[in-house]
């Protein structure tokens, strides 16, 4: 199987190989490859993109409420597309990096908060650094 690692910026390492040998005649060889892919993306990351492409509503956004054992969701909201007037906007987090689904404003601003980049940033951190060893359907 060939998997599509690394498509949206992902860092890839590879930390072992296994190779294994049919017992058959045709003594095929098969390799096992374990990878490390780091699917986050850092506070410093996050603020270069605002950074570089700041416009009105651009910004970093927060749940409005924190739900059972989760910490509060937090997401790097920026301008991607302009479809028939209607401006839409991708969404990224710390623990898993861009998201597919666009968003408009009005759907963000039901569910989530406006936060100074302050704000997020202990939020982000940790988030980002429990991602190396907790699923993110967890968080």
């Amino acid at each position: 199987m060939v998997a599509d690692l690394g498509k949206n910026g992902e860092k890839i390492t590879k930390r072992r190989l296994e190779t294994f040998q049919s017992e058959y005649e045709d003594k095929t060889i098969c390799e096992l490859h374990e990878v490390l892919v780091e699917r986050g993306v850092s506070f410093e990351q996050a603020m270069a993109k605002l950074s570089a492409t700041q416009r009105p509503h651009e910004g970093f956004y927060a749940d409005k409420v924190v739900h059972s054992h989760q910490t509060r969701k937090v997401v790097l909201v920026s301008e991607v597309k302009v479809n028939n007037a209607k401006v839409l906007y991708t969404l990224m987090r710390p623990n898993v990096g861009v998201l597919t689904k666009l968003e408009t404003l009005e759907g963000i601003r039901e569910t989530m908060e406006n936060l100074e980049p302050e704000d997020a940033r202990p939020v982000w951190e940790k988030l980002h650094a429990m991602s190396e060893n907790v699923c993110s359907h967890y968080m």
